[in-house]
């Protein structure tokens, strides 16, 4: 016989979900976005030439004729790739070029060649929308923002990631309906979670804690009112919370989720009449990868852990805060509900505990929703829906146990709805830059927010303002350190077109553009480009730019170009943010030139070392003769292309890389000189800095 859950397992509960709003929902089109499609370079060119009457045939070139004659028209090499079932042929440019250059060399090749048309072979892209049958008409809380709906804003993050199989987001939460439709197969290989509901009752299961993480329905049934617990229907609020977070898409069922690539761990805390602190708080643990007694190792660790549940009490218990605290530390972010009691979070647990992202609930109008929890303590908020319009996810249709054909989907309202399309949007944040810190991904939050519209209840009571999951994508991405230059510092001629390329090791699904300028010691009227942007076409992971160095009568040899990228505040650059090329004059003498002329190599502990790399190379039109590199203070050659015997020979163009190691023995600021002397000149000096700090040591931890 079951028996009735004690009173102190019954005070930690579920956060109420007020009403099962039920919406009568049919399959709608998604929505055509207002959006111009993703712009990619174009690799080949489109080339037709007409017929004509029998006679002059023959003078209609072939493919291979066709393929010469238009790379000696655009000085540039083309290949040959097929010919279309029209006539016309396909050829392949030697590198990718932006659209507007591909079209003006197409406009210019069909001028000069006599063909029909030479156009871009364009690149398409699908739209980067849900096809899911209820996306368009009844998922207002993922899409953007309109003057009459106040969405989270997914598609624009979607442009960017779906998520990445390596970020792992967890639901402590009742379970989840494993086979349903739009979640199945949705957790990590090999690990569906694990159930830690401990007390029999609450379980519903037969069992306690097990490596079973499935729903088995958390039904109350009118013999068991002595729980202390109304009668209820279950709610399969798990798997509810579990599609909004991360239901398939674009797999004509159903819905969508906020981060649909995001693997979901199934982690179940919840039961019949809620579950206890001491399971939430082992499972809080579990779940980011930290050891349980009794309990196997968790082999998937979630980053972002979705806690849309609470409890009354004017302070957070010990046991919840050192459990987040321990998370925190392990690098997993927690979000949780702010509840649904129109009153202060303060006074809901765990959202008056420190270190949790605690969320409020908005309405499709922008309007702090009539249930939801607010105050100080709130740090965003995010649809949650009201009796207008609920929030539409995955449940079953059965009222107790889970009925194996009842997949189906319902709109409820709550704080537990807006808690995972933040949770979502992190994961997406940590998918397109996964060295963001738990305070970057906040202030990000913060400060990617759609503001509150004017007259909105939630204005200064529901934190920063409404999710907007694009700009926040957007913005983790751009502080990736992915960005480096492809090319060495190296030796160019006047009037040569300078081809630069440039890698980014994480490529996205938009375009991605780099400001650059362009600097050094010669004259800026030297360059036909002296800024501009670098862009980089949705997935790709390189990109060129090219400048050309005017010829300049007066130019002493040696004289640098440096090209610049990015912002310095955003550090967007995975290497050093600028590249110095070596302008040559074959007209002059040989002549000594250095791509640097200071070095900085910063802060370092005592015992280890840095180093750092400079072109030696000869400016002129004759060879020079290095007879000597000499380094002063606590810098030495760490190796290099240039020659450790002297004298040796660089002749016009050529040079060798001086590469400077600094290892400081002291604690303070360092400083020295490298001089590269040569036969034919004056020694050229390069001034080095740096600085030593104390070295960490490190004591095992040990029981005396």
């Amino acid at each position: 016989m079951l028996q009735p859950m004690p009173h102190a397992l019954r005070a930690f509960t579920l956060i109420a979900l007020v009403l099962l709003l039920l919406v009568s929902i049919g399959p709608a089109r998604a929505d055509e976005q207002d959006e111009a499609p993703p712009v990619a370079p174009v690799e080949q060119l489109i080339v037709r030439f007409p017929p004509s009457d029998d006679a002059a045939r023959q003078a209609v070139p072939g493919p291979l004729q066709a393929t010469g004659q238009l790379s000696a028209l655009a000085a540039t090499p083309l290949e040959y790739v097929r010919t279309l079932a029209d006539g016309a042929h396909v050829l392949r440019l030697p590198e990718p070029l932006p659209i507007e250059e591909a079209q003006r060399l197409a406009a210019r090749l069909a001028a000069v060649s006599g063909a029909e048309y030479v156009e871009p072979d364009l690149v398409f892209f699908p739209a980067v929308v849900p096809g899911d049958p209820l996306y368009g008409g009844a998922q207002w809380n993922l899409q953007a923002v309109t003057s009459a709906r106040y969405g989270a804003n997914f598609p624009e993050a979607w442009m960017i990631t779906t998520g990445s199989p390596a970020v792992i987001g967890a639901i402590l939460d009742t379970g989840g309906l494993l086979t349903h439709e739009d979640l199945a197969g949705r957790t990590p290989t090999g690990n569906p979670g694990y159930d830690f509901i401990s007390t029999l009752f609450n379980a519903n299961d037969g069992d306690g804690r097990d490596p079973d993480p499935r729903d088995p329905g958390d039904w109350i049934s009118s013999t068991e009112t002595n729980s202390g617990c109304p009668v209820s229907p279950s709610s399969w609020h798990g798997s509810h919370v579990a599609g909004i977070f991360g239901a398939r898409a674009n797999n004509e069922r159903g819905i969508a989720g906020a981060a649909w690539d995001v693997p979901m761990l199934v982690v179940r805390v919840l039961g019949k009449c809620g579950g206890s602190l001491s399971d939430v708080a082992d499972a809080i643990r579990w779940a980011a990868g930290l050891s349980v007694p009794g309990v196997p190792n968790n082999p998937t660790p979630a980053r972002v852990l979705n806690l849309s549940l609470g409890a009354s009490g004017s302070a957070c218990p010990v046991t919840m805060q050192n459990a987040i605290n321990a998370v925190n530390q392990n690098g997993a972010i927690v979000v949780v509900a702010a509840g649904n009691a129109n009153t202060s979070a303060s006074n809901m647990t765990p959202a008056n505990c420190a270190g949790a992202v605690v969320v409020a609930a908005s309405t499709l109008s922008g309007d702090r929703a009539s249930y939801s929890n607010f105050g100080p303590l709130v740090t965003l908020a995010a649809p949650g829906g009201d009796s207008a319009a609920a929030v539409v996810s995955t449940v079953n249709s059965s009222a107790t146990a889970p009925s194996p054909t009842g997949d189906s989907y319902v709109g409820y309202r709550g704080t537990s709805m807006a808690t995972p399309h933040v949770a979502g949007a992190i994961s997406l944040m940590l998918s397109a830059n996964p060295g963001l810190s738990r305070a970057e991904a906040l202030e990000i939050l913060r400060n990617t927010v759609t503001p509150f519209p004017a007259g909105s209840g939630c204005i200064d009571r529901c934190g920063a303002g409404i999710l907007n999951a694009g700009a926040a994508v957007e913005e983790a991405a751009r502080r990736v350190r992915q960005l480096s230059f492809a090319d060495e510092p190296r030796v160019i001629a006047e009037g040569e077109e300078v081809t630069v390329t440039l890698a980014l090791n994480l490529a996205s699904n938009r375009e991605v553009s780099v400001p650059y300028s362009v600097g050094g010691t010669a004259s800026q009227a030297d360059h036909t480009l002296r800024h501009g942007r670098v862009t980089f076409a949705p997935g790709r992971r390189s990109a060129t730019l090219s400048l050309r160095v005017e010829r300049d009568a007066e130019r002493d040899p040696g004289e640098t170009l440096t090209i610049t990228l990015g912002d310095p505040e955003r550090a967007t650059l995975a290497g050093p943010s600028s590249l110095t090329m070596i302008i040559q004059d074959t007209t002059a003498a040989g002549r000594l030139a250095l791509s640097a002329d200071s070095l900085d190599f910063g802060p370092h502990r005592l015992g280890a070392s840095e180093t750092r790399s400079v072109m030696v190379a000869n400016g002129g039109g004759a060879p020079i003769s290095v007879t000597r590199i000499d380094l002063e203070g606590s810098f030495a050659r760490s190796g290099g292309t240039c020659p450790a015997g002297f004298p040796f020979s660089l002749g016009p163009g050529e040079s060798c890389t001086l590469v400077i190691a600094f290892g400081p023995n002291t604690i303070g600021a360092h400083s020295g000189r490298a001089v590269v002397g040569v036969a034919e000149g004056e020694a050229r000096n390069i001034t080095l800095q740096g600085s030593g700090i104390e070295a960490q040591v490190v004591l095992p931890m040990v029981r005396q």
